[in-house]
């Protein structure tokens, strides 16, 4: 529309004389004669006097109410770069630029030919993690770079544009994508704030209060995403818990941010993914960008070749039965993950867990979740570190005692064998080929893709086409090659099994809230399902072994669930003891490191000196 003629239009309606005010109060209840004949509303009508006009009218202008000015980042060109016909896969990233400062991968979309653009990056500095101190000042500086940035989300938003900004334990990443002709401005006005940024007193101390309540917080998430972070937090090499990070959070000052963003951004490595509708040219230009940017504040020296690396995972003994446990302030429920360590990622032994999750993952849930209904959240897969290590783990939220629970997984886990021994040769290879058929299928959108990418990246492995490379190996899997599997690493008999279980628990505080009504509602239907808990196992007490029938099954309210084929048949298990986990710094301190998984392409770590 013609500006022009919207101004013309706003001149003759948007009038104090053309204008109609609404009042509401409880204030005018009394001066209220009228009354609306649908609902019976009071309400009163008169015309604004012609005084309140006039100076309505003569009033002076006030400089803050104005129109939107223009939107920079509204995209006016649309034009595609690539000039190939579209592709029948998305093409693999190539390096097109590396050296102490920087690695940059670029990847022209030629198959889903969509005028946007992708751009990752990863600032590497340890620094960000070093001690809870750190890691807060870290989350401080990210916090505040956002909070800079307000004024412009709507209008990035209504441009098609998106960014994202995370404080992690390496450093600090940086997501920019949507339609690629005005990516370059946000992208340009992001590193603007990070590398400018001025620590404001009165902003500061509202984020820090910010994060404080979030940290304050954790012990109110969900029980199974606490599991989870506790078998990440005992499994890592180094990791601030919550309660580090709490201690020190108060101390910190605006002059101390002022003096970690400094040190911050001084030395650090840059790598980084460039994808879709842009050219070679145009990603060159762009991370030139950054390192102009940073480097006229006197910033970004080369990172030391020993910080590039990342975290690596703790070796759990042969053998092991560890547990930890974990109070959830909010929820009555428990949650309880179990993680079976397995190996080092390598194609081929990822080509096998994961054949075996594929596997177990359907009936684990329809026995766990459909029959013996233990809870909503029932989940079974592969865990994978950033250090490289993976293993089997299953989640499982529920209303019962955990004690029980993990009798139940055990029992399911005890039935495997005989589930993938007694399958039949055609649905074995029916199983098989529909996996290699998933694990090969292209994502559906250009973002779910680009972060595949991205993960071989960060992980420092560099194998984008591995979905390729596994599938072939997974063909020539056979049954005996996931028994042998299972006997040596899942098999409760084995002695190579290690495993590490972490308990969720509700504490004395959720217990006593029963007036939360959200909470009640939430957790009513899983809380309803036990009627009986002591009937459904028996425990001896005292005893270093528990036994437990599985066909004593809780109560399950589907009709037909009688005559459903039993997936696990009649029989007896005992159950080793756990070693329960007391002092986590102790208990790390005791344990060896896997070695960091390597990478399938060259690449160039910096020397500066040998001895």
């Amino acid at each position: 529309m013609d500006a022009l003629l919207i101004v013309e239009e706003l001149n003759e309606y948007l009038i104090p004389s053309k204008m109609r005010v609404f009042l509401a109060s409880k204030e005018f209840t009394s001066i209220a004669t009228e009354t609306e004949k649908w609902f019976g509303t009071q309400y009163k009508q008169e015309y604004l006097p012609e005084e309140l006009i006039k100076k309505c009218e003569t009033c002076e202008l006030i400089p803050e109410l104005h129109l939107p000015t223009l939107n920079e980042f509204i995209p006016t060109d649309f034009q595609l770069f690539s000039k190939e016909k579209q592709s029948t896969r998305p093409q693999l990233p190539i390096k097109i630029k590396e050296n102490e400062f920087c690695r940059l991968f670029y990847g022209e979309d030629t198959f889903y030919k969509l005028p946007k653009a992708y751009l990752y990056f990863e600032l590497r500095n340890p620094l960000g993690s070093a001690d809870p101190l750190h890691s807060n000042m870290n989350a401080l500086y990210i916090e505040l770079v956002e909070d800079s940035l307000t004024e412009i989300v709507y209008p990035v938003q209504l441009g098609g544009l998106q960014y994202k900004l995370y404080a992690l334990d390496y450093g600090i990443q940086l997501t920019v994508y949507g339609f690629n002709h005005k990516i370059k401005q946000l992208l340009e006005t992001i590193i603007d704030r990070m590398v400018n940024i001025k620590v404001n007193p009165q902003r500061f101390e509202i984020i820090k209060e910010k994060i404080k309540r979030a940290l304050q917080s954790f012990r109110r998430e969900d029980p199974d995403e606490m599991a989870d972070y506790g078998v990440t937090y005992l499994t890592a090499q180094h990791q601030w818990n919550i309660d580090e990070l709490l201690s020190c959070i108060d101390g910190i000052t605006a002059h101390d941010l002022d003096s970690f963003i400094t040190r911050m951004l001084t030395r650090f490595f840059t790598d980084s993914l460039m994808y879709g509708n842009l050219t070679k040219d145009h990603a060159l230009e762009y991370m030139s960008l950054i390192e102009q940017k940073f480097q006229e504040k006197r910033f970004y020296q080369p990172l030391f070749p020993s910080m590039w690396f990342n975290q690596r995972e703790l070796t759990l003994p042969e053998g092991c039965n560890y547990a930890y446990t974990m109070l959830n302030d909010a929820h009555k429920l428990h949650a309880i993950e179990i993680y079976l360590q397995c190996f080092q990622q390598t194609l081929e032994n990822n080509a096998l867990l994961e054949l075996f999750c594929h596997f177990v993952q359907e009936p684990c849930f329809d026995q766990l979740r459909t029959k013996e209904q233990l809870g909503y959240v029932v989940s079974s897969g592969t865990r994978r570190s950033r250090g490289g290590v993976q293993g089997f783990e299953v989640i499982v939220q529920s209303a019962r005692k955990l004690d029980h629970v993990n009798q139940r997984i055990e029992l399911f886990i005890d039935s495997i064998r005989d589930y993938i021994m007694n399958m039949s040769d055609d649905l074995f290879k029916k199983q098989r080929e529909g996996y290699m058929v998933k694990k090969v299928e292209i994502p559906k959108s250009m973002h779910s893709q680009v972060y595949k990418f991205w993960n071989e990246i960060t992980n420092h492995q560099f194998c984008f086409d591995r979905p390729q490379l596994e599938v072939e190996i997974i063909k020539s899997l056979e049954r005996t090659d996931l028994l042998q599997f299972y006997d040596h690493y899942i098999s409760l008999n084995s002695v190579h099994r290690r495993k590490l279980s972490v308990h969720v628990n509700p504490s004395a505080i959720a217990l006593q809230e029963t007036n939360n009504k959200k909470t009640i509602i939430n957790e009513e239907n899983e809380l309803a399902a036990v009627t009986n808990e002591e009937n459904t196992g028996t425990i001896i007490a005292g005893a270093v072994e528990h036994t437990v029938k599985l066909t004593e099954q809780p109560p399950i309210t589907d009709k037909d669930s009688e005559e459903k084929e039993k997936i696990i048949p009649e029989k007896q298990i005992n159950l080793p003891k756990e070693e329960w986990i007391d002092n986590v710094h102790v208990w790390k301190s005791k344990l060896a490191c896997y070695p960091l998984a390597q990478s399938y392409n060259k690449i160039d770590i910096p020397v500066l000196c040998k001895l």
